[in-house]
Protein backbone atom coordinates (compact mmCIF):
# COMPACT_ATOMS: atom_id res chain seq x y z
CA UNK A 1 0.00 0.00 0.00
CA UNK A 2 1.25 3.53 -0.89
CA UNK A 3 1.62 6.25 1.40
CA UNK A 4 -1.18 8.50 -0.32
CA UNK A 5 -3.53 5.16 -0.04
CA UNK A 6 -2.24 4.54 3.70
CA UNK A 7 -2.92 8.42 4.23
CA UNK A 8 -6.76 8.11 2.51
CA UNK A 9 -7.00 4.37 4.74
CA UNK A 10 -6.80 6.45 8.17
CA UNK A 11 -8.22 9.74 6.69
CA UNK A 12 -11.35 11.17 8.98
CA UNK A 13 -14.76 9.61 8.07
CA UNK A 14 -18.63 11.02 8.08
CA UNK A 15 -17.76 14.10 10.69
CA UNK A 16 -14.46 15.70 8.91
CA UNK A 17 -11.92 15.46 11.45
CA UNK A 18 -10.03 12.08 13.02
CA UNK A 19 -10.48 14.28 16.57
CA UNK A 20 -14.23 14.20 15.95
CA UNK A 21 -14.54 10.57 15.25
CA UNK A 22 -12.76 10.17 18.08
CA UNK A 23 -14.73 11.94 20.22
CA UNK A 24 -18.49 10.41 18.44
CA UNK A 25 -16.49 6.85 18.80
CA UNK A 26 -15.90 7.06 23.07
CA UNK A 27 -19.42 8.94 23.54
CA UNK A 28 -21.32 6.29 21.25
CA UNK A 29 -19.73 3.08 22.43
CA UNK A 30 -19.15 4.40 26.16
CA UNK A 31 -23.49 5.19 26.41
CA UNK A 32 -24.58 2.20 24.68
CA UNK A 33 -22.24 0.17 27.62
CA UNK A 34 -23.57 1.83 29.89
CA UNK A 35 -27.13 1.78 29.14
CA UNK A 36 -26.61 -1.78 28.72
CA UNK A 37 -25.15 -2.48 31.79
CA UNK A 38 -27.13 -1.18 33.87
CA UNK A 39 -29.98 -3.46 32.56
CA UNK A 40 -28.06 -6.50 32.80
CA UNK A 41 -25.73 -5.90 35.66
CA UNK A 42 -28.02 -7.02 38.33
CA UNK A 43 -28.43 -10.63 36.39
CA UNK A 44 -24.35 -10.52 36.11
CA UNK A 45 -24.41 -9.92 39.51
CA UNK A 46 -26.75 -13.02 40.81
CA UNK A 47 -24.60 -15.29 37.79
CA UNK A 48 -20.92 -14.53 39.69
CA UNK A 49 -23.14 -15.28 43.22
CA UNK A 50 -24.34 -18.44 41.63
CA UNK A 51 -21.02 -19.27 40.57
CA UNK A 52 -19.14 -18.38 43.66
CA UNK A 53 -21.20 -19.75 46.54
CA UNK A 54 -23.50 -22.47 44.28
CA UNK A 55 -24.50 -24.08 48.19
CA UNK A 56 -26.27 -20.66 49.45
CA UNK A 57 -28.78 -20.18 46.68
CA UNK A 58 -30.95 -23.12 45.05
CA UNK A 59 -31.77 -20.96 41.99
CA UNK A 60 -31.56 -17.74 40.22
CA UNK A 61 -34.74 -15.87 41.42
CA UNK A 62 -33.81 -17.37 45.37
CA UNK A 63 -30.57 -15.50 45.08
CA UNK A 64 -32.28 -12.30 43.82
CA UNK A 65 -34.71 -12.95 46.98
CA UNK A 66 -32.00 -13.44 49.52
CA UNK A 67 -30.10 -10.56 48.15
CA UNK A 68 -32.93 -8.37 48.56
CA UNK A 69 -33.65 -9.06 51.52
CA UNK A 70 -30.17 -8.66 53.26
CA UNK A 71 -28.57 -6.24 51.14
CA UNK A 72 -31.82 -4.28 49.78
CA UNK A 73 -32.39 -3.70 45.63
CA UNK A 74 -28.87 -1.85 46.13
CA UNK A 75 -26.95 -5.36 46.73
CA UNK A 76 -28.09 -6.60 43.25
CA UNK A 77 -26.40 -3.63 41.50
CA UNK A 78 -23.21 -3.99 44.49
CA UNK A 79 -20.12 -3.37 42.31
CA UNK A 80 -21.63 -0.89 39.81
CA UNK A 81 -19.62 1.82 39.91
CA UNK A 82 -16.04 0.09 38.31
CA UNK A 83 -18.19 -2.04 36.23
CA UNK A 84 -19.39 1.34 34.72
CA UNK A 85 -16.22 2.87 34.11
CA UNK A 86 -14.99 -0.49 32.58
CA UNK A 87 -17.90 -1.03 29.98
CA UNK A 88 -17.62 3.01 29.39
CA UNK A 89 -13.84 2.07 28.47
CA UNK A 90 -14.75 -0.96 26.63
CA UNK A 91 -17.18 -0.12 24.42
CA UNK A 92 -15.65 3.32 23.02
CA UNK A 93 -11.98 1.31 22.74
CA UNK A 94 -13.78 -1.56 20.79
CA UNK A 95 -15.27 0.77 18.78
CA UNK A 96 -12.55 3.09 18.49
CA UNK A 97 -9.84 0.18 17.73
CA UNK A 98 -12.17 -1.51 15.13
CA UNK A 99 -12.49 1.63 13.28
CA UNK A 100 -9.02 2.49 13.12
CA UNK A 101 -7.91 -1.35 12.17
CA UNK A 102 -11.09 -1.33 9.62
CA UNK A 103 -9.41 1.73 8.19
CA UNK A 104 -5.84 0.37 8.29
CA UNK A 105 -6.51 -3.40 6.46
CA UNK A 106 -9.12 -1.74 3.56
CA UNK A 107 -8.87 -2.09 0.21
CA UNK A 108 -8.22 1.15 -1.82
CA UNK A 109 -11.78 1.16 -2.74
CA UNK A 110 -12.89 1.76 1.60
CA UNK A 111 -14.03 -1.92 1.18
CA UNK A 112 -12.74 -4.50 3.84
CA UNK A 113 -12.66 -8.21 2.71
CA UNK A 114 -14.35 -10.31 5.73
CA UNK A 115 -10.83 -12.19 6.80
CA UNK A 116 -9.42 -8.65 7.47
CA UNK A 117 -12.89 -7.58 9.31
CA UNK A 118 -12.36 -10.41 11.45
CA UNK A 119 -9.06 -9.35 12.07
CA UNK A 120 -9.94 -6.00 13.01
CA UNK A 121 -12.44 -6.98 15.12
CA UNK A 122 -10.00 -9.44 16.63
CA UNK A 123 -7.44 -6.67 17.18
CA UNK A 124 -10.29 -4.47 18.77
CA UNK A 125 -11.03 -7.26 21.06
CA UNK A 126 -7.45 -7.59 22.30
CA UNK A 127 -7.43 -4.15 22.85
CA UNK A 128 -10.62 -3.56 24.79
CA UNK A 129 -9.32 -6.89 27.40
CA UNK A 130 -5.59 -5.41 28.03
CA UNK A 131 -7.44 -1.92 29.21
CA UNK A 132 -10.82 -3.43 30.86
CA UNK A 133 -9.48 -6.07 32.30
CA UNK A 134 -8.28 -4.91 35.81
CA UNK A 135 -11.98 -2.99 35.90
CA UNK A 136 -13.39 -6.64 35.84
CA UNK A 137 -11.25 -7.65 38.36
CA UNK A 138 -12.56 -4.90 40.58
CA UNK A 139 -15.78 -5.92 39.91
CA UNK A 140 -16.06 -9.85 40.72
CA UNK A 141 -13.88 -8.78 43.76
CA UNK A 142 -16.30 -6.28 45.04
CA UNK A 143 -19.01 -8.52 44.23
CA UNK A 144 -18.12 -11.94 45.80
CA UNK A 145 -16.82 -9.82 48.88
CA UNK A 146 -20.59 -8.98 49.39
CA UNK A 147 -21.86 -12.46 48.19
CA UNK A 148 -19.24 -14.02 51.01
CA UNK A 149 -21.26 -11.67 53.82
CA UNK A 150 -17.77 -9.46 54.12
CA UNK A 151 -17.82 -5.91 54.25
CA UNK A 152 -17.45 -4.30 51.32
CA UNK A 153 -13.97 -2.78 50.47
CA UNK A 154 -13.79 0.87 48.42
CA UNK A 155 -12.60 0.66 44.86
CA UNK A 156 -9.31 1.89 45.88
CA UNK A 157 -8.84 -0.32 48.38
CA UNK A 158 -9.96 -3.16 46.32
CA UNK A 159 -7.38 -2.03 43.52
CA UNK A 160 -4.00 -1.48 46.13
CA UNK A 161 -5.10 -5.46 47.13
CA UNK A 162 -5.01 -7.05 44.29
CA UNK A 163 -1.98 -5.04 43.16
CA UNK A 164 -0.95 -5.44 39.23
CA UNK A 165 -0.72 -8.98 38.96
CA UNK A 166 -4.39 -9.53 41.08
CA UNK A 167 -5.44 -6.97 37.69
CA UNK A 168 -4.34 -9.14 35.21
CA UNK A 169 -5.44 -12.17 36.64
CA UNK A 170 -7.29 -14.03 34.39
CA UNK A 171 -6.87 -12.04 31.12
CA UNK A 172 -5.55 -14.85 28.93
CA UNK A 173 -8.52 -16.63 29.48
CA UNK A 174 -10.58 -13.79 28.55
CA UNK A 175 -8.45 -13.34 25.16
Amino acid sequence: MSTAQQQAALAPTRSGSAAADLVRNIIIGGSAGVIGQTVVYPMYNVKTRLHTEPTRYRHAAHCIRKVVQHEGVRGLYRGLPPAFFGVFFEKAIKLTANDAFRKRLAAPDGSVSLLKGVAAGAGAGLCQVVVTNPMEMVMITMQTRSAQGRKPKSMARVIQGLGLPGLYRGTVSTL
